[in-house]
C-alpha cells in the first residue's frame, strides 16, 4: 500500500516476535531466521505476504515425566479391639456408635460406621450415645452430649463421669456404664481375618 494513510484505514504494521533474550535489530535489517512476523489482516491486507520461517532454536528439554505411583499392596489385617455388650461381642475394625437406638452420622464418611443398639427400657442411654474409634494402636471413646452421661471406670482408677462431647483414650478392661444397665467393656485386641 502506498500513499499516506487516512484515519479510517485499519493499521496494516508487521508485528515481530523474537526469542527472549534476541537483539532488536531495528528498521531495515536484514530478518532473522528466528523472527517469526504476524501482519494484521484487513481488507487491504494481501494474505500471500505472511511468511513464515522455521525456527532455529533448540527445541525446550522437557524433564521425563515420573511413572504413575503405585499403591502400597493392602497391609495384613491389624488387630481389632473387641467390645463386650451384654451376651455380645463387636469388633472394633471402624467406627462404632452405640446408643439405644444409634443413627449414622447426616454426613456418611467414606467407611458407614457399625450401630449397636442396646436395651434402655426408661430411655435413660441417649438414641447415639457414644462413639467409639480406633485410633492409630489405641482406641478412643468420646461421649456424644448424652443426656444422662457416660460413667468411665478404667482399671486403677476411681469411676468418673465423663463429660459432654468429651474423648477419652481406653484400655482393655475399662467399662463404659451408659445407664439403665447398659455396660461397655473395652476387651484386647484380636487379630482379624
Amino acid at each position: 500500500m502506498s500513499g499516506p494513510r487516512s484515519e479510517h484505514e485499519p493499521d496494516l504494521d508487521d508485528t515481530v516476535l523474537r526469542p527472549a533474550g534476541a537483539p532488536d535489530r531495528g528498521v531495515g535489517a536484514p530478518p532473522d531466521t528466528d523472527d517469526t512476523v504476524l501482519r494484521a489482516r484487513g481488507a487491504a491486507a494481501d494474505v500471500d505476504d505472511t511468511v513464515l520461517v522455521r525456527s532455529t532454536a533448540p527445541a525446550p528439554v522437557v524433564p521425563a515425566a515420573r511413572p504413575p505411583a503405585v499403591a502400597p499392596p493392602p497391609a495384613a489385617p491389624a488387630a481389632a479391639y473387641r467390645l463386650r455388650i451384654a451376651d455380645e461381642v463387636v469388633p472394633v475394625d471402624g467406627v462404632v456408635l452405640i446408643g439405644r437406638r444409634p443413627s449414622p452420622p447426616r454426613v456418611p464418611g467414606p467407611v458407614p460406621p457399625r450401630l449397636v443398639t442396646v436395651p434402655s427400657p426408661t430411655s435413660e442411654v441417649s438414641s447415639t450415645h457414644v462413639v467409639i474409634r480406633p485410633s492409630g494402636t489405641t482406641l478412643v471413646v468420646t461421649d456424644l452430649r448424652s443426656t444422662n452421661g457416660t460413667r468411665l471406670s478404667t482399671p486403677g482408677a476411681p469411676p468418673r463421669m465423663m463429660r459432654p462431647g468429651e474423648s477419652v483414650v481406653v484400655t482393655p478392661g475399662t467399662v463404659l456404664d451408659l445407664g439403665d444397665g447398659a455396660a461397655v467393656e473395652v476387651l484386647g485386641r484380636e487379630r482379624l481375618g
